[in-house]
C-alpha cells in the first residue's frame, strides 16, 4: 500500500498458484509473498490441469502448491473459475466465535482455480489447513 501510495482498505489479495514445487526466494516482484506448507482437506491440486481436483483414493489430505499472495487494487480484481477456499489453522475447523462472526480457527479465503462450480467443493467441505494433526 505504501509503495503504491494506496489506502490499505483499497487492496486485497489475488492468488496465483505457482508451477514449481519449491522456490529458493520470493517473487520477482517485490509485491506479495509465496506461501508454502498448506494442505488441502478433501481435495488435491492437479498439476497437469492446474486446477482443484478430487482427492486420490484413501487420501484425505494433500500438500497444496506454492501460492503467490499478490496484493491488487480491489476494483481491478475480477476472479472467474475459482473456488473461494477457506483456510483454517487446524483440521478441527472450530474455535471460539469472534466478534467478526468467524471462528478463531478461520484465517481467510484463498481463490483456487477450478472448472467445477463452487457448490461442489462447498458440499464436500474442501478447505486448506495450515497444519495437520499429529
Amino acid at each position: 500500500a505504501r509503495h503504491e501510495k494506496l489506502p490499505v482498505d483499497a487492496l486485497e489479495f489475488d492468488f496465483d498458484v505457482m508451477p514449481k514445487e519449491k522456490y529458493s526466494k520470493g517473487p520477482e516482484s517485490t509485491n506479495g509473498a509465496y506461501v508454502d506448507g498448506l494442505f488441502f482437506d478433501g481435495a488435491r491440486w492437479c498439476r497437469d490441469k492446474q486446477e482443484l481436483a478430487d482427492p486420490l483414493p484413501k487420501q484425505l489430505f494433500s500438500a497444496a502448491p506454492v501460492i503467490w499472495f499478490r496484493p491488487v487494487e480491489s476494483d481491478k480484481l475480477h476472479p472467474t473459475n475459482v473456488y473461494d477456499c477457506p483456510v483454517y489453522k487446524t483440521t478441527e475447523r472450530r474455535g471460539v466465535l469472534a466478534t467478526t462472526g468467524h471462528s478463531s480457527n478461520y484465517l481467510m479465503y484463498v481463490r483456487i482455480p477450478s472448472t467445477q462450480p463452487q457448490h461442489l467443493w462447498i458440499s464436500r467441505g474442501v478447505a486448506l489447513v495450515t497444519s495437520l494433526d499429529d
